[in-house]
């Protein structure tokens, strides 16, 4: 599932013993608890709480590219400075908090003074990644690294990425991403370098150095510095250029989550965010408990929608989450039509002054020929007609591109300004951005008074606008709380919350038909999970039952938290939904038979829902479904099975089996088998684990046959030896045995267990299965992490036969990775 970024950063420390520990983990509780302070609160009774804005991005951007944009984003930002000669911090974040005078002395009573300023803490950033070159990331006087730090700098193919005493390490997380974007992955999307500056300005806030001399465009001059200027700071890049609308991916979120654990760090924070799940749906809480449960204190943003209710994420209990609101500073402009002055926001470097006047037009009636009236309405790159724009100012509506990017629209045609209004959503939610031409963001009720003014007059455009420069807004507070928590990377805020993909839109368009919004097997309401192979929406009840029935009978996905493929997506869309897979699986459903309810027990839930399934009772006869994955000939049969490979069976009297994990078992090859024909064999293999048997195909006459075929097979809690043995075979009598072999699945999988998710490690050796008299092994066997992968190779010698080995390679795949 894939996520978004959310600019917001928070305070928060680590509850591990220790003085030092828990003076620091008081400096950065304790700035978020002076949010509620009796100095915060001073005035208005309003609670404000810190709030970082959205930044503009393009993708694709080349290394000098992204430096630009590091220095040039995130003109909302609070705490620290982003990088040498950054236009915009905004100084006063920390007088805002109560942590300093305005004069800039720090009294002793200070939460910095009290926690050392967070000396030593070790905080990690799950985000965009880091541009290390910054200031806020000087190592200045900070001493040795802390011994129990066990961190990288992940810089193979960035070598100018380059790590120090205060940017400690540096990760990056793509194979969720890849996978999503089924692009090759160029050089700057294997880098814990940040493109567009979020994760930098996020990291930065929450623990980056003192920075003298900061402000936006001469604006707010002062000291930027993050909310434990002496942390120590690690980044782990999790988040991406956007796919279909995520830039960050469930996977890459928590193999950035467990990284972070492993390496040592105190305090996590992750400014990501999405639709609202249930826990045991959200990789965030799922990666989060586990942090907490370690030890670390994880902080997250309350998400970009809103206020509507139930619009904030994040919300598990053991997340201390961080919501938006205002400052007391503001970046004015103004917009002067009719006599009437309106004020916005902006940080344009040029301005239209009142020497002259400009006409006006929307960008509904500047629509190039071909152009969509709705992009052209939102001033999208390529939208607008030169002809009818140049030297006007252009209005824009919030929404489907980014705020600046739509001025570099309106300048690419020619325009002379822009004005950007809020849609009703963004109501009052306004933002200075640093746009490329003269440029205003006003609310959408000055919008509606600016639009009713050009539709009064003579063709729709006004002879006498003008943009002026505003200044920056006093001490009093802002007027109305931020509508959105901390903004994201790219793309207006208000389009956030939406499926993260076209495939994913669909699935989940399925899921909300009416018939669909029940369990297919128990009727209990909201399903979360889905069979893809039989087409079924199920509860999580149901999808326990599922699980222990194999792969082979049910896959069971998260609708929400796992990766689809476009054939499981295909594979729902087809059979439609519930109703008409209950039409197919229940046609002949006896009279009377009573189907489980949401309140059933487990033993009627797994009774009615094998029957349903896995043994077909319900089905017409005709219509049983017995596929190749689902069904094996006995291995002694006289039919001729030469097309039946790959095959697996269940035993349907086993009774209910959890699962564990599957097993990938390629046979590679045969080699010196035995005779059994006059001078040769047709060898096949037949691999049994538990009530499951899977098959290869058959080598005509061959007695060093290579077959290469992966077998799939489900793991049970309670697993024994993997069974190996090969046939030849005879079409006009008994299959003859070519001898067996047994397999310890009990180090790999063991060893797997011990080390955790591959994906955090490197290439490197786990365990080893030694070659001895009382084992059927030719010599002994390693399991190995290879490319985030558990593997060994395995070479039998078969038994009670007189020749013969055959070479296997095995995988394994935990079903929690």
């Amino acid at each position: 599932m894939g996520r978004s970024r959310a600019g917001m950063e928070a305070c928060g420390g680590s509850a591990a013993a220790g003085s030092t520990r828990f003076t620091t983990a008081f400096l950065l509780v304790a700035v978020c608890s002076l949010l509620q302070s009796p100095a915060a609160l001073a005035g208005p009774s309003t609670s404000y709480i810190v709030y970082l804005g959205g930044h503009p991005r393009r993708d694709g951007v080349s290394t000098e590219e992204a430096s630009r944009s590091a220095t040039k984003s995130h003109y909302d930002l609070l705490g620290a400075v982003l990088g040498e000669g950054r236009k915009l911090q905004t100084t006063r974040s920390w007088q805002f908090m109560g942590m300093e005078r305005n004069s800039g002395e720090i009294p002793q009573w200070s939460a910095w003074e009290v926690g050392r300023y967070g000396e030593d803490t070790i905080i990690a950033n799950l985000d965009s990644g880091v541009w290390p070159e910054s200031k806020s990331f000087d190592e200045g006087e900070m001493g040795p690294i802390p011994d129990d730090w066990k961190g990288i700098c992940q810089n193979e193919h960035d070598t100018k990425f380059q790590c120090n005493s205060k940017l400690i390490g540096a990760r990056y997380f793509n194979k969720g991403y890849a996978s999503a974007s089924g692009a090759p992955l160029d050089p700057a999307l294997m880098t814990p370098r940040d493109e567009n500056g979020h994760g930098t300005h996020t990291l930065a806030t929450a623990g980056g150095a003192a920075v003298r001399g900061a402000s936006a465009f001469g604006y707010g001059l002062g000291t930027a510095r993050g909310g434990s200027p002496r942390a120590r700071v690690a980044a782990y890049r999790v988040c991406f250029r956007p796919v279909n609308g995520s830039e960050c991916f469930d996977a890459d979120v928590l193999a950035g989550f467990e990284a972070a654990i492993r390496d040592g760090v105190h305090v996590i924070s992750a400014s990501v965010g999405g639709d609202a799940y249930d826990y045991l749906e959200d990789a965030v809480a799922i990666g989060s408990i586990h942090a907490v449960k370690h030890g670390v204190t994880v902080v997250c943003s309350a998400s970009n929608a809103g206020p509507e209710p139930g619009t904030v994420t994040n919300v598990a209990p053991w997340i201390l989450t961080v919501a938006a609101s205002s400052m007391d500073r503001e970046f004015t402009a103004y917009a002067v039509f009719n006599r009437t002055r309106i004020e916005g926001r902006s940080l344009s470097e040029r301005w239209l002054h009142s020497k002259g006047f400009y006409p006006i037009i929307t960008g509904y009636e500047a629509v190039a020929p071909g152009s969509m009236l709705n992009s052209a309405r939102a001033c999208v790159m390529g939208s607008l007609d030169p002809e009818k724009v140049k030297g006007k100012i252009v209005v824009c509506v919030r929404g489907v591109t980014a705020r600046v990017e739509k001025g570099e629209a309106v300048r690419h045609a020619g325009g002379a300004g822009m004005i950007v209004i809020n849609d009703e959503v963004s109501g009052n939610d306004l933002h200075a951005d640093p746009h490329v031409i003269p440029a205003v963001h006003i609310s959408y009720a000055d919008g509606q008074q600016l639009l009713a003014y050009l539709s009064s007059t003579k063709n729709h455009l006004s002879p006498d606008l003008i943009l002026q420069q505003g200044g920056v807004g006093g001490q009093g507070f802002a007027a109305a709380a931020a509508a959105a928590a901390a903004k994201m990377s790219s793309g207006d805020r208000a389009e956030r919350g939406k499926a993260s993909s076209d495939k994913m839109r669909k699935l989940k368009e399925l899921l909300h038909k009416s018939d669909n919004r029940i369990c297919a097997d128990c009727s209990a309401p909201d399903p979360k999970w889905a069979s893809a192979n039989i087409g079924v929406f199920i509860c999580l009840k149901c999808s326990g039952v599922h699980r222990s029935l194999g792969t082979h009978v049910s896959k069971v996905l998260s609708v929400t938290l796992d990766q689809w493929t476009d054939d499981e997506i295909n594979s729902m869309l087809e059979v439609g939904g519930n109703s008409y897979a209950n039409a197919i699986y229940e046609a002949f459903l006896p009279v009377g038979y009573d189907k489980p309810h949401p309140d059933s027990n487990q033993e009627e839930r797994t009774n009615f829902i094998r029957s349903k399934y896995e043994l077909q009772e319900f089905l017409q006869p005709s219509l049983r479904i017995v596929s190749n994955k689902s069904s094996l000939q006995d291995p002694h049969s006289r039919k001729d099975t030469d097309n039946a490979s790959h095959s697996v069976s269940f035993n349907s009297e086993a009774g209910m089996v959890e699962f564990i994990g599957i097993l990938k078992v390629k046979v590679i090859r045969g080699t010196k088998l035995a005779v059994r024909d006059i001078i040769s064999s047709d060898p096949y293999v037949v691999l049994t684990l538990g009530q499951q048997k899977a098959k290869t195909s058959i080598i005509k006459r061959n007695l060093n046959p290579v077959w290469n075929e992966e077998l799939k097979l489900s793991v049970p809690q309670q697993y024994g030896p993997l069974k190996l043995q090969v046939f030849d075979h005879d079409v006009l009598s008994r299959d003859d045995k070519m001898g067996e072999a047994e397999v310890d699945l009990q180090p790999m999988i063991s060893a797997a267990m011990a080390f955790g998710d591959p994906d955090l490690l490197g290439d490197m050796q786990i365990g080893k299965w030694l070659k001895s008299p009382d084992n059927a092994l030719a010599r002994d066997s390693t399991v190995n992490i290879v490319g985030g992968k558990v593997k060994q190779e395995v070479s039998l010698k078969l038994q009670n036969v007189e020749s013969g080995e055959v070479d296997l390679e095995l995988e394994w795949i935990a079903l929690n990775q």
